[in-house]
């Protein structure tokens, strides 16, 4: 799916974005996505590019995080030339990456949450590691304000915790939440 020929490209969902499949959204404008929640089907690959342009995740003015069953497995790739996230990126036992040629930022209201989870398969218990997360900034700086969480731990299984690897140019400002007890 591409975008071209605006200056924003504006999508609003009033419960969720979920990703299926290998699904690529390229914009040649600036990008706001606007929803309580985004996440995918176990396997399932979302980017989401705005070359050059910035990105914003956010939660919309009305609609908390829908308490659903989110998927494992799933991975969310977001570039631009600056990204922001402020709402949830569900991705248990997934991959989250976050990559700006500026600054990359993460608001109060972020979740990315690539925990590990304990499963149920045939009649069996399965314990799954946490995923990983993935921050670039080339040229410029990570922002984590205060009441943003990243979790890579565990979670609610036994396995072993993700991982978290923040590259920045600039400085990075950690003021929110990091989990990631094994």
């Amino acid at each position: 799916f591409a975008v071209g020929g605006f200056d924003a490209f504006s999508v609003e969902a009033t419960a969720a974005v979920l990703g299926s499949g290998d699904t690529t959204v390229r914009s040649g404008a600036a990008l706001d996505l606007r929803s309580p929640l985004l996440a995918g089907d176990p396997g399932s690959q979302l980017t989401l590019a705005a070359p050059g342009r910035a990105v914003t995740l956010a939660r919309p003015a009305t609609g908390a995080v829908p308490s659903t069953a989110v998927a494992v497995g799933a991975a969310l790739e977001v570039s631009g030339g600056s990204v922001t996230a402020d709402t949830a990126l569900l991705y248990p036992a997934g991959r989250v990456r976050l990559v700006a040629d500026d600054t990359v930022s993460l608001g109060s209201n972020a979740v990315v949450d690539v925990s590990g989870r304990r499963l149920g398969f045939a009649g069996e218990r399965v314990d799954v590691p946490g995923g990983g997360v993935e921050i670039v900034a080339r040229t410029g700086g990570a922002q984590f304000a205060a009441g943003s969480r990243i979790d890579v731990s565990a979670g609610t299984g036994d396995a072993a915790a993700g991982s978290l690897r923040i590259l920045a140019a600039g400085d990075a400002s950690l003021a929110g939440v990091l989990e990631g007890g094994a």
